[in-house]
């Protein structure tokens, strides 16, 4: 909840536990896993259509009316005061893609749930259902950079100089439990790990000091933000391109959407078959 998390009393008391976690802590990064999918669906022909149909901007509602997997969103600045901005959002995404990469079954549903959204949705209407694919993932980012300001409701965007990293996710992991629940909860796992991975591989700017101080001595310790990646020249920068499932930035497992296609992409591995000696062959001993 952050409706009126700046509020002195908010309607939702959740909003104020955000603001005090956040004064609390004043955290280099605030991440925020959602889940979805029962409150968003919309049901065709069922004269129920939620609320996202009041959807508007970017993301219009149409968008929620199928399951797009695990995804998530990244922004970041370019004005002067924050020139490193765009290069740390880059390298999180390399480092967010990399470990759903890792994360059994993530992908594979991705790819699934993916093909899905293109056969019901992309293919009929392009600007209501997006697939800005990296690698696999589903990382929604604005076309421009966006702009910090003092009433921003965003941790990033109103304090930029302290929190940078301020991300969400969304999983289909409402109602879940078995096996399901556990694979959704890995993403969620591979989510913060990727970005706890981030600040331990980052370059920490640290600055000691020390002067004379009437009678005594001042010690002072000053860390700049953000943390910078290990390797900047190395990072993407490039843009999530829209792909339909199955091109070259879907895992090669990837239905690509056609009609009557099985949609089965995370099939049990085959045991291989034991070796049957021949008559010739020597027998091991038993």
């Amino acid at each position: 909840m952050a409706t009126g998390q700046w509020d002195e009393d908010p309607i939702y008391p959740e909003s104020r536990t955000r603001r005090q976690l956040w004064e609390a802590w004043l955290p280099d990064g605030f991440l925020n896993p959602h889940g979805y999918t029962s409150h968003e669906w919309v049901q065709p022909f069922s004269e129920y259509s939620a609320w996202v149909i009041s959807r508007t901007g970017a993301e219009l509602g149409r968008a929620w009316w199928i399951p797009r997997g695990w995804f998530t969103s990244l922004n970041y600045f370019e004005d002067q005061d924050h020139p490193l901005s765009k290069t740390v959002t880059y390298t999180l995404r390399d480092y967010i893609a990399d470990s759903m990469a890792k994360a059994p079954g993530v992908l594979d549903m991705n790819a699934k749930m993916n093909a899905r959204y293109f056969r019901y949705g992309q293919q009929w209407d392009q600007r209501a259902f997006q697939q800005p694919i990296y690698k696999g993932v589903r990382v929604y980012m604005a076309v421009t950079d966006s702009t910090p300001g003092p009433r921003s409701p965003a941790f990033s965007a109103r304090f930029p100089d302290v929190t940078y990293d301020d991300g969400y996710t969304e999983a289909p992991d409402e109602t879940a439990r078995g096996p399901w629940l556990h694979l959704v909860a890995g993403a969620g796992l591979a989510y913060d790990h990727a970005h706890l991975k981030y600040l331990s591989d980052g370059k920490f700017k640290i600055k000691r000091t020390q002067k004379e101080f009437f009678d005594g001595v001042q010690w002072q310790v000053n860390r700049d933000r953000p943390v910078l990646p290990p390797n900047p020249s190395q990072e993407s920068t490039q843009p999530s391109t829209p792909v339909q499932p199955g091109g070259s930035n879907a895992p090669s497992t990837a239905p690509s959407g056609t009609t009557r296609e099985p949609l089965n992409t995370n099939p049990t591995p085959s045991t291989p078959a034991p070796e049957i000696p021949s008559p010739t062959s020597p027998q091991p001993p038993h």
